[in-house]
């Protein structure tokens, strides 16, 4: 079997596998998948954690515990509420569906390549680290990892962002806020008799809107947005005052905003009656392209590579924390978490020679040093 034939049929089964935190026991499944394909590898340890509900592995030599060079991928794609949407289907030189480019074809590719490695160079300094809760937030994965079960590499790849020649060096931070407020019911033909939750959240919330969102239009437009993803009140009467309201919003920003600085403003513009729980906390990351992949990308792409800004956060934020040098590159891929999600296969095997060359040279490098 060639290997554009694996990576596409290894991508295809990955995603009739829906691996979402929603479907836990589909997640399990997904993750017991990709054990299996490390069964008939000699020579090879694979690591299993779990922790909160979260399954991650790490596959690695016998023996070594902290490779060269180390490939990175999540399992876990969005929720779809429809079960039929977990479909897949090859067209116009694409896999379509969802999970196909975030990043169930990146994880074919990478898993492909560390059999390669493992099989033609037996021992080699390569490892493999898969987790499955990337889309809510990373912290029981690669957080985990890396930051209480101590992993360690000399260099990541993270294909979780980019494109084929374009490598990613910032990404804005990213907060996700839960708001509560708390208020007085009435009868609605009474409201001065009461506290309307609902409409002061709505019109805080607003305020706050206002104030951040500088409406950029475009993934270049390196400046703050703030979405308002869901408000609700457990009332259910029409003609009822709610004494309760819950809001989420999704805060994008750049460096040199932190987390904190921002959590303290949002507090300010809200006040003291509006109740702030942070579900997501990640701080602006800046990342230095590595040489050496750069000229892979030239070589095989024809064109010297673009070093792009990604307004969205990945797990790569946990490993340079932890002081590991990373790279974020990918095949082409659009229409990502939709259902009719797709990935380029043509630029996938492009990908694959790229990490391929890549690794080839660092490991010879090293082993010969």
């Amino acid at each position: 079997m060639d290997i554009e034939q694996t990576i596409t049929s290894l991508t295809q089964e990955l995603m009739l596998i829906p691996g979402t935190s929603e479907r836990a026991e589909d997640l399990q499944r997904c993750f017991d998948f990709v054990l299996q394909q490390f069964s008939t590898l000699d020579g090879i340890q694979v690591d299993t954690y779990e922790y909160e509900g979260s399954p991650s592995l790490f596959a690695h030599p016998r023996g070594l515990r902290e490779p060269s060079i180390l490939l990175c991928a999540h399992l876990d794609v969005v929720d779809h509420a429809n079960p039929s949407d977990y479909r897949c289907r090859v067209e116009d030189g694409k896999i379509i569906g969802p999970g196909a480019g975030d990043m169930k074809g990146a994880l074919a590719i990478l898993i492909t390549l560390f059999k390669h490695f493992q099989n033609s160079f037996p021992g080699c300094s390569l490892g493999l680290v898969v987790t499955s809760d990337e889309e809510t937030g990373g912290t029981r994965g690669m957080k985990y990892l890396f930051h209480e079960r101590g992993l360690r590499c000399g260099v990541a790849i993270n294909p979780d962002g980019g494109c084929l020649n374009e490598m990613i060096t910032h990404e804005k931070g990213a907060m996700h806020l839960r708001l509560r407020c708390e208020g007085t019911s009435t009868h609605a033909a009474r409201p001065w008799q009461g506290d309307n939750a609902l409409e002061h959240l709505a019109e805080r919330v607003i305020k706050l809107k206002h104030e951040l969102d500088t409406q950029p239009q475009r993934e270049d437009d390196w400046t703050t947005t703030c979405t308002l993803t869901g408000m609700h009140t457990s009332n259910q009467a029409s003609n009822v005052v709610p004494d309760d309201a819950t809001a989420i919003m999704d805060i994008r920003f750049p460096a040199p905003i932190t987390c904190q600085e921002l959590l303290t403003h949002c507090q300010e513009t809200l006040g003291d009656r509006i109740k702030i729980e942070a579900l997501l906390l990640a701080e602006p990351l800046e990342m230095k392209p590595d040489p050496t992949f750069m000229k892979h990308c030239e070589r095989v792409c024809k064109e010297a590579p673009r070093l792009m800004r990604e307004a969205g956060a990945s797990d790569s934020r946990f490993l340079a924390e932890a002081g590991i040098p990373t790279i974020m590159s990918r095949p082409k891929a659009g229409n990502l978490h939709c259902v009719d999600e797709w990935i380029d296969i043509e630029s996938m095997i492009k990908f694959y020679r790229i990490c391929e060359g890549y690794i080839r040279e660092q490991l010879q490098l090293r082993e010969g040093s």
